[in-house]
């Protein structure tokens, strides 16, 4: 069960998301542009410092010590999804960007499943 929480997470994120962007004004859609901007990077930044320190605490194996999370973190950067757009000329959206960072959580979180860890601390 644990394995599906991040799922129902980021799929009531997304109806939250879905919602709000057609039911709000005009006038309020550039706060919510900037709204998930600001969450991408909050995003990017905690989770990827958690990956980080997960991966320095534990090593690098078994591929659930902070890989799948690293990999959400860099999913969820505003800059990545920027720089594809630009330079490799990618049409990625923002939608596309968080359903990858939560899906890849989800898989970091069926992972623990198989290869089972005790707690860090």
């Amino acid at each position: 069960m644990r394995v599906i929480y991040p799922l129902l997470y980021g799929a009531c994120i997304f109806a939250l998301w879905t919602l709000a962007s057609v039911y709000l004004p005009a006038a309020k859609k550039p706060a919510l542009a900037r709204l998930a901007i600001v969450a991408g990077w909050a995003w990017c930044l905690l989770v990827g410092a958690g990956a980080l320190g997960l991966l320095f605490l534990r090593g690098p194996w078994p591929p659930t010590n902070g890989w799948f999370a690293l990999m959400s973190a860099l999913a969820a950067c505003p800059l990545i999804g920027r720089l594809l757009r630009d330079r490799a000329r990618l049409p990625v959206s923002g939608t596309l960007q968080f359903a990858a960072a939560v899906l890849l959580v989800s898989l970091g979180r069926l992972a623990l499943t198989v290869w089972p860890q005790p707690h860090p601390l």
